[in-house]
């Protein structure tokens, strides 16, 4: 029936009425002139009114079939009496102005279909956004909302037939471990982005919310310096997110439709938010949390120090916390992180259950209770299903009591059903609370093995989505660590954990933490499938020694196999091996080639290469044209170091008329895109009053960022400004070509 329903759905036929009514007189005409009977015309008529009528029904009933098919539904959350949720909004959003804009042009663009991601660290509000976008877009009726897993299987495949009759923002929160759902959303919409244009009521938005930036590698290398000076090139890396790339079609996540539907760079990323406004969302917080109407709080300047202390990402989630604990009395000037978790958990917790089930036996977190033992198996998986759990022989059903007492340690919903409280068990929310409460529970008495079992066997996808989670938010627990080492149970839990190896050993390399050994094996698992990102990636740990022995020659044989898999970042690496003679001869003509090749399947940093030896005249003949040539690619290609090289360009007047404000731009989007170079030469601009008003404070920042990012240039110049003799001296020289490859860190960063 799809060719009917699309017969009938061409501009030509939606007035079939008028249309038929042409075609009669035009007949009618004819048979006159040729003299023929009218018994004739007569009934042809008739046989064109029965026809028109048929189509016409077809018409109708196709349309209520396709209705019905393509019934999208959206959620909104509910409004939550804890004011750790974001759907309380116990407080206005402060200090988000410009994303907030950004997020209103996304929903005013012309064009028909776009997707934009919302990332962000755990606890920097993006949900919270998100809810806003969606009460903004409800004003102007449009159709907006939450569209879960459930929801999506229930549509079908409906996104290949969906014509929207009205605007639609579709956020989509938790990709990780979804992607095989949201795959078909995304590819589907992107492709009837032409179909849908026609129906010029019905533009269609797709909000994902995930931490981690599609445009942003997986795992990192301290880099081997064999026969290398500190300047030697850095391994490279790749602008692609694992989840983004199980989106995509293509297998190093180069999706030509999906780059074409992207709003503007595809990302807007939620960063440390401005002490003044965390300070503010405290105050506020504890005027609300409070039994008094005025509690007596610190002033401004200690809070600000208190946040700094607990969390140096500026995530305002902690602010509410803190916000509590100051309301309930808490006057500790040295609170930690982790002495804030613990005492929000005890607060939401004990008060839940002394309201809902009274002074009874009141929890103790790690009693190892049955309602503990389930709200921690269903913070793990994402939630938890009873019925699904029993009839799967991984539970013994649950009792009335026992279901209510989960429920109220979660904070789910009581209301009851034919049987009782809910059979779905809903995680601990925030992420980073439950977080902590699985943490928290299995260090103080809860076994874990037991438990990570039965998580591994119920939900494989989103266990390895917690596990990445905890190494991203406490990678130096002991508890992270211990749950790292306990191996799946079974082969859909491996590969669960194979596919997300990568993610995980790039966090554990941020946070300077060794790569467990089930973690590498793992990653060998991946790359022995012949996945070619997880070959490229196991190049890298033999290339710089991390999870495994140091070894160039199994390297360069890794990369090889990758490249010729069609892997642009092992095409660059290997290129790299060549330039510098790891594991085989050097040959800087050999290593143009294969950076070449790298270019040529669209890897940014391969084109930064290309530019840096066009730059220095290295395997190919000089020419400071073709590099700026290549660094612009590379930036086009969503590549930092290329944004910071293309400013050093046209800050010096190098290929291009010299521009201190396109240098300036450059630097900013390439610091914005996490380059260390990008953010010592903006440093460097505020240092010296380049293009900007002098501003030491604005320059010790930048070259903070750019220290914390790994930058020994960023550390000596913080030193610098930050000694009580310098005064923004002239001689603070702006950043070359060379400062900038030696402002990396000492670890890069590449795609898994």
């Amino acid at each position: 029936m799809d060719w009917l329903h699309d017969l009938l759905a061409r501009d030509v036929l939606r007035g079939l009425g008028e249309w038929s009514d042409h075609a009669i007189r035009w007949i009618a005409t004819f048979f006159d002139q040729q003299s023929k009977p009218l018994a004739t015309l007569s009934a042809v008529i008739t046989v064109l009114m029965a026809v028109a009528t048929v189509l016409s029904w077809l018409r109708r009933r196709l349309a209520v079939a396709r209705g019905a098919e393509a019934r999208l539904l959206l959620s909104t959350p509910t409004d939550s009496a804890t004011l750790n949720r974001y759907s309380a909004r116990a407080v206005t959003v402060l200090g988000r102005d410009r994303e907030w804009g950004e997020l209103l042009r996304f929903l005013k663009a012309e064009s028909a279909f776009c997707w934009l991601q919302l990332a962000g660290s755990g606890g920097q509000g993006k949900s919270r956004l998100a809810l806003e976008l969606i009460d903004q877009a409800q004003g102007k009726g449009w159709v907006a909302g939450f569209l879960d897993v459930e929801d999506i299987r229930r549509f079908g495949d409906g996104w290949t037939k969906w014509w929207p009759d009205r605007p639609h923002l579709i956020v989509i929160d938790y990709i990780i471990g979804r992607e095989a759902e949201i795959k078909p959303v995304l590819q589907g919409l992107a492709r009837r982005a032409r179909l849908i244009r026609r129906r010029r009521r019905g533009r269609v938005r797709v909000l994902l919310l995930e931490r981690q930036r599609w445009d942003r590698g997986g795992i990192g290398g301290a880099r081997h310096a064999v026969g290398g000076a500190d300047s030697a090139p850095a391994i490279a890396g790749e602008a692609r997110a694992e989840w983004f790339i199980r989106l995509a079609e293509h297998h190093d996540g180069s999706d030509a439709v999906l780059m074409e539907s992207r709003f503007e760079r595809g990302v807007i990323e939620l960063c440390k938010l401005d002490q003044a406004a965390l300070v503010e969302i405290v105050r506020a917080v504890a005027r609300q949390a409070a039994p008094a109407p005025e509690p007596m709080l610190p002033d401004a300047a200690l809070i600000a120090e208190q946040l700094a202390r607990i969390d140096g990402e500026g995530r305002p989630l902690y602010a509410y916390f803190l916000g509590q604990m100051l309301a309930d009395g808490g006057q500790n000037t040295g609170w930690q992180r982790d002495d804030l978790l613990a005492a929000t958990l005890n607060r939401e917790q004990g008060a839940r259950w002394r309201r809902c089930l009274g002074e009874g036996d009141l929890p103790c977190l790690g009693d190892g209770s049955g309602a503990e033992r389930m709200a921690v198996l269903a913070t793990i998986t994402g939630g938890l299903d009873c019925v699904d759990a029993v009839r799967r022989g991984l539970l013994s059903p649950l009792s009335s009591t026992l279901r209510r007492q989960v429920l109220v340690l979660v904070d789910g919903c009581l209301d009851q059903c034919a049987t009782g409280p809910s059979h779905q068990i809903p995680p601990v929310l925030p992420d980073l609370l439950g977080e902590w409460f699985v943490l928290s529970a299995f260090d103080k008495g809860v076994a874990p093995e037991e438990l990570m079992d039965r998580a591994w066997r119920l939900a494989p996808r989103a266990t390895a989505g917690f596990l990445q989670r905890i190494v991203q938010d406490f990678p130096e627990h002991p508890v992270t660590a211990l749950l790292l080492e306990l191996a799946p149970p079974e082969p859909p839990a491996w590969e669960a954990l194979v596919e997300a190896a990568s993610t995980i050993l790039a966090h554990l390399h941020r946070a300077r933490r060794p790569f467990p050994e089930q973690m590498t094996r793992a990653l060998i698992a991946a790359a022995e499938t012949g996945d070619g990102r997880a070959m490229s990636n196991l190049g890298v740990c033999y290339h710089t020694g991390q999870g495994l022995p140091v070894n160039l020659r199994e390297a360069v044989r890794w990369y090889r196999r990758a490249a010729e898999a069609g892997v642009g970042r092992a095409m660059t690496n290997l290129g790299l091996c060549h330039e510098r003679g790891d594991g085989v001869v050097a040959d800087p003509a050999e290593a143009v080639r294969w950076y070449r090749r790298g270019a040529e399947v669209g890897h940014g940093r391969a084109m930064v290469h290309l530019g840096v030896h066009y730059s220095t005249g290295q395997g190919v003949p000089q020419s400071v044209e073709e590099a700026v040539r290549w660094y612009l690619q590379g930036a086009q290609a969503g590549d930092g170091r290329a944004m910071a090289l293309l400013g050093i360009c046209y800050q010096g007047g190098q290929g291009v008329a010299r521009d201190i404000d396109v240098a300036l731009d450059w630097f900013r989007r390439g610091a914005e895109a996490g380059d260390c170079g990008a953010m010592v030469s903006l440093g460097v601009c505020y240092h010296t009053g380049q293009g900007v008003p002098l501003d030491l404070r604005m320059a010790e920042c930048w070259y903070r960022r750019g220290a914390e990012a790994g930058s020994e240039v960023a550390r000596q110049r913080l030193g610098l400004i930050q000694s009580e003799t310098d005064k923004a001296r002239p001689e603070v020289a702006a950043l070359g070509v060379e400062d900038i490859r030696t402002s990396q860190p000492n670890f890069t960063y590449i795609q898994a």
